[in-house]
């Protein structure tokens, strides 16, 4: 059987930056396709499927896709990489594709259907393609290849009917697997059966709706019966879990300085947060900050008023908190300053940093969080932290101080 090497060359119009000229990767005489049969060994090109040549790169039409609109190196082919480089005087291979399934194709048919998947995706879609002319169905599923629960059930009927339907992922990196446990499947972790019961509870909108603010309830009054700082200490590792902001935000990353065998998690300390994105949207010149605020503050009025409280009481507490979190602004760093790893990596001993920080019982939060306390902590703004304290030390929790309970 006489094998046939199957090569396609071509180039990609880029328009240049002064918009006057154009330039295309085929005014290279090196992607010439004369120049390609004079020089390829196609020896070593036979056995590698169809190749596409673009760019100085030399590609399986098999994997390869294009990645950008009008850049000229758009051509990419994700996870395996180009098969061989076009150089000055020779073409070069340095990979080769490993295995090739070949498919006879005897006929043509109409019929078959492209899908995209999306979150929310309504199981009438599939309901639509229930019909004798469907002879296929090829789906661009999310993630790994997965799609929500709603359209499961009509995508199962379609396939009792006889009808292939084919699952792919819309990444171009991986490959799409049943990594997901869900409709019917037992979850293989306790975590993970946790998530599926959140998840559950989360899509029942009609629950959602009977209960209203009731499950919140609960958690406010906790929030509302603080009255000082032992308070606050006597119950930490539960406000913890339920997400109330601290005056310290601790959590475990990865040690940016590990390295192979020595790669771990750590400790980090970072800084508290703000109403508003950034640091910047504080500044007097940013005409963002004011619209933004304005439109929380219409937010939170709404919601506490739903909560129980009144239109002048929602007030108070707003403008507390307001004042509050301006208090705080300046000693948190911006966007562009967060954005200076490094910078954000300072060793720390944690019983040194927990010493300092006169608010909150960090080494019992600790303790009650891991079961145990480490040697170092990475800290994350400590020059901020210092003066973050500062203002925090003036913020009492008063018995009876609506303004420190707004404020908190």
């Amino acid at each position: 059987m006489k094998k046939i090497l199957a090569l396609h060359t071509g180039g990609t119009i880029s328009m240049s930056a002064s918009n006057d000229k154009v330039k295309t990767n085929e005014e290279n005489p090196l992607l010439d396709t004369q120049f390609i049969n004079e020089n390829i060994d196609f020896d070593e090109a036979t056995g590698k499927g169809v190749l596409v040549v673009m760019n100085d790169e030399i590609h399986t039409a098999r994997f390869v896709t294009k990645t950008h609109t009008t850049n000229v190196d758009t051509f990419r082919t994700p996870t395996f990489g180009p098969l061989g480089i076009v150089y000055k005087r020779d073409i070069r291979f340095f990979q080769a594709l490993i295995s090739q399934q070949v498919c006879d194709i005897d006929e043509l048919v109409s019929g078959v259907y492209l899908v995209k998947a999306y979150a929310g995706i309504p199981g009438a879609i599939f309901e639509t393609l229930d019909r004798p002319e469907t002879k296929g169905i090829v789906i661009e599923g999310l993630g790994a290849g997965n799609l929500p629960v709603e359209v499961v059930e009509p995508i199962q009927k379609l396939i009792k009917k006889g009808i292939p339907v084919v699952m792919v992922s819309r990444c171009y990196n991986g490959l799409a697997e049943p990594i997901y446990d869900y409709v019917g499947v037992e979850p293989d972790t306790p975590e993970l059966a946790e998530f599926i019961k959140f998840y559950e509870m989360a899509a029942d909108f009609q629950q959602r709706d009977a209960d209203g603010v009731a499950p919140l309830l609960p958690y406010l009054a906790q929030i509302e019966k603080l009255q000082n700082w032992d308070d606050v200490n006597a119950n930490l590792k539960e406000l913890f879990y339920n997400g109330v902001d601290l005056p310290v935000d601790i959590g475990i990353e990865p040690d940016l300085k590990g390295d192979g065998a020595d790669k771990r998690n750590v400790l980090w300390a970072g800084g508290v947060s703000l109403i508003l994105p950034d640091k910047t949207y504080y500044d007097a010149d940013n005409p963002n900050g004011p619209q933004l605020m304005k439109i929380f503050t219409e937010m939170m009025n709404q919601l506490l008023v739903k909560i129980g409280k009144s239109p002048e009481e929602a007030h108070e507490i707003v403008e507390q908190a307001k004042r509050f979190d301006a208090s705080l602004a300046p000693y948190r760093k911006n966007s562009e300053e967060l954005s200076d790893v490094a910078k954000l990596y300072n060793p720390m001993e944690f019983t040194q940093f927990a010493d300092k920080v006169q608010s909150i019982d960090v080494k019992k939060l600790v303790q009650e969080l891991l079961g145990t306390q480490p040697e170092q902590i990475i800290v994350t703004e400590p020059r901020h932290d210092k003066r973050l304290r500062k203002a925090l030390s003036k913020q009492r929790l008063a018995r009876g101080s609506h303004q420190t309970k707004g404020d908190y």
